[in-house]
């Protein structure tokens, strides 16, 4: 089909060409075409328009200006918010290559974790995430029933717990068949606030704190004890045998009398004086009241490294006295 001329008279009385414009789909031009028939060339996909001579494609000078820089944007930032202008390929990919490139190394530098977050530190950036809900809740904070959510906290555990066993029979269960525990030797008197707190000096001396005292005295006790195998009124007692009444027990290291014991071969009243460096002013004492043998357990009598202690009878015909004191070491 081609376009269509006819004569016509108009509304004036003049006679006109009136031609009807065709359009056409195909791969080849029509023949005979006849001036403004429209062709789309479905082989080069372009619209063309006959002029009379020839067919001029209809987008061809569009996509010709499209290249001209007049109508090219090279705005590597694609900050001018043209809306007539076309970003060339350089320009796109450059601003493309800026979003996606780390002003620095990105390696990963530092990794945290507070006991609630995991942070990455990735450069410059850091990303954190919350894993307060992984929490182990085996364990609690001490003095309270809040599950622990730090490592560094005092925690506790209301069951036993097994070192080298899977069936703790106390609180604390150690089996092993190397060395169960290992108590690093201290030079310093650490300070202690509880009974039971335990340390080991550059000694070996192994020392528990005596909340009741207020000290910390060495676990092992120790006893001294003076006799006299005669009826004794009013005289020094004598240790291991020694007949001289100056004589008496020197202390190794600075010692807290913490036990004193008396006794005799029949009832009497009489009161044993422990006295230190032949002073005759007693430093701790037992009296005993018709009665045979007396004891005591709470003393807390200090005496040094170097002190000679000694014993005392006050009394008349005492038989066969014996007294005896209990010592721990003290730091």
């Amino acid at each position: 089909m081609y376009a269509q001329e006819t004569m016509a008279i108009n509304h004036k009385g003049t006679q006109v060409s009136v031609r009807n414009t065709i359009v056409t789909a195909a791969p080849i031009a029509p023949s005979d075409p006849l001036q403004n028939d429209i062709w789309f060339d479905t082989v080069a996909e372009v619209t063309k328009i006959y002029n009379g001579t020839v067919w001029l494609t209809i987008n061809l000078d569009a996509l010709s200006k499209k290249e001209d820089s007049v109508n090219k944007s090279t705005d590597t930032n694609l900050a001018d918010a043209t809306n007539t202008k076309f970003p060339t390929e350089l320009a796109v990919k450059t601003y493309v290559d800026t979003k996606f490139t780390a002003s620095v190394d990105d390696d990963i530098t530092a990794v945290s974790f507070d006991g609630a977050n995991l942070t990455v530190d990735e450069g410059a950036t850091s990303f954190s995430t919350d894993l307060s809900s992984l929490k182990d809740s085996d364990w609690f904070q001490e003095a309270s029933g809040n599950t622990a959510t730090n490592i560094n906290q005092n925690i506790y555990t209301m069951g036993n717990v097994g070192i080298g066993t899977n069936s703790p029979n106390a609180q604390l269960d150690i089996e092993s068949t190397g060395v169960p525990l290992n108590i690093k030797p201290s030079t310093a008197t650490p300070t202690g606030t509880q009974t039971g707190q335990i340390f080991m000096d550059d000694e070996g001396i192994l020392y528990t704190y005596d909340g009741s005292r207020s000290k910390w005295l060495s676990v092992d006790r120790q006893n001294l004890t003076w006799a006299r195998g005669i009826i004794a009124t009013n005289q020094y007692l004598t240790a291991h045998n020694s007949l001289s009444s100056a004589n008496g027990y020197r202390m190794l290291r600075d010692a807290t009398i913490t036990g004193i014991t008396a006794q005799a071969n029949a009832l009497g009243s009489w009161s044993l004086l422990i006295l230190k460096n032949n002073s005759s002013t007693s430093i701790a004492y037992i009296t005993l009241s018709g009665e045979a043998g007396k004891h005591a357990r709470n003393l807390n009598v200090d005496i040094n490294e170097g002190d000679y202690i000694q014993a005392y009878c006050l009394g008349l015909l005492v038989n066969n006295p014996l007294g005896t004191i209990e010592f721990a070491w003290r730091k």
